[in-house]
Formats: structure tokens, C-alpha cells, sequence
């Protein structure tokens, strides 16, 4: 909708469902003696043993404050089911579940300075991450730029003002390890 020529709202919902998703079947544990030393196998295969549902939402709002400030912020939702069909034996997947945030939302600003400045922020919020034990985090970010001329921009800035660093996933995965995203200064 777009009910006043500075103002504009856009919502979206959405319902998916899946079927046959990949699941880990333990096997049948055996002994084998080749190569030494002797040793128990515990097998694990992959099926599609596995079922699902996503559903949510997402929200964007645009606001012209003035001519020299815009605000643009926007939130998502996203809830995800997923559910073992009769005869799995997985009991790891589900907790896949929990791997995305439920909720994210985001505010920008666009501030003109006058002529040749530029102010921008974003504030960013992501809830936690409860598959992987990663807690939620807010983050700021900060831009002033400078144009010079009208095709010379000097700019620079901040990210992750309010901490040294977060995580922003666990990385438990055997091929994914855990980082910290730090905070930064930036120039261009």
C-alpha cells in the first residue's frame, strides 16, 4: 500500500510445506577386524525420511520524514515444523528446526547533511539462533559521507557499534566453525 506519496507499507505472508526431506538412519553396528585393530562400525545413511512445514511474514515500511531524511525499516518472521516420518530413526534433524532466526528486523536512515554530507545508521536485531545455542544480537552501524564533487564520494564508518563481536552461528556442523563477527572500520 502506498497511502500518502511519503509513506509506503509492503507485507508478504507465506506457507510452505515439504515432503521427503533428508534425514541421518543409524544402521545396524557390525565388528570388523579389517583394518586392524579390530573395531565397531556404527553405520549412519542418509533418506528422506522427513517432512515439513515454513510459514510467516515479512514487513517493509519507507517513510520520508523530510526531503533530506528517509527511515526504512523492515521485520520478518519465520517459524519452521519439520517432522520424522513412521520409521525413522533420526533424531537429529529436527533440531534443524531452530538453525534460522524466528525474528529479524531492521531500521535504516538517510540523513542529508546539506549539499555534500551524508549521515546513514542501521539498526539491526536477529533473535537467537535456539538449534545452535546462538543468542540474539543487536548490532548498529554508522556511514558519513562526503561527496567532494558530484562524481567524487569520500565516505567512511563503523559496523557493530555496540560490541567488540557476536556470534552470529554456533558452527557445531562438523564442516562449519564457529566465528565471531567483530566490529570494523571502513573507508572508501
Amino acid at each position: 500500500v502506498h497511502p500518502h506519496d511519503k509513506f509506503s507499507l509492503d507485507l508478504a505472508t507465506f506457507y510452505n510445506t515439504y515432503a521427503h526431506l533428508q534425514s541421518f538412519e543409524p544402521g545396524v553396528p557390525f565388528f570388523e577386524t579389517d583394518p586392524l585393530p579390530p573395531h565397531l562400525v556404527a553405520p549412519a545413511y542418509y533418506a528422506n525420511l522427513m517432512h515439513g512445514e515454513t510459514y510467516g511474514l515479512e514487513a517493509v515500511a519507507n517513510f520520508d520524514v523530510t526531503r533530506r531524511w528517509k527511515l526504512r525499516g523492515s521485520y520478518s518472521f519465520l517459524r519452521m515444523q519439520l517432522h520424522r516420518e513412521p520409521g525413522s530413526m533420526d533424531t537429529v534433524s529436527e533440531t534443524s528446526e531452530g538453525d534460522n532466526p524466528q525474528h529479524q528486523f531492521q531500521l535504516h536512515s538517510y540523513l542529508n547533511l546539506g549539499r555534500t554530507l551524508d549521515l546513514d545508521t542501521a539498526l539491526y536485531h536477529v533473535s537467537s539462533l535456539s538449534g545452535q545455542q546462538a543468542p540474539a544480537y543487536t548490532r548498529i552501524d554508522a556511514r558519513l559521507g562526503w561527496h567532494a564533487r558530484e562524481n567524487i564520494e569520500a565516505s567512511g564508518g563503523v559496523q557493530n557499534l555496540l560490541d567488540k563481536q557476536h556470534p552470529e552461528f554456533d558452527g557445531f556442523d562438523v564442516f562449519v566453525f564457529p566465528s565471531q563477527v567483530r566490529r570494523s572500520v571502513f573507508g572508501k
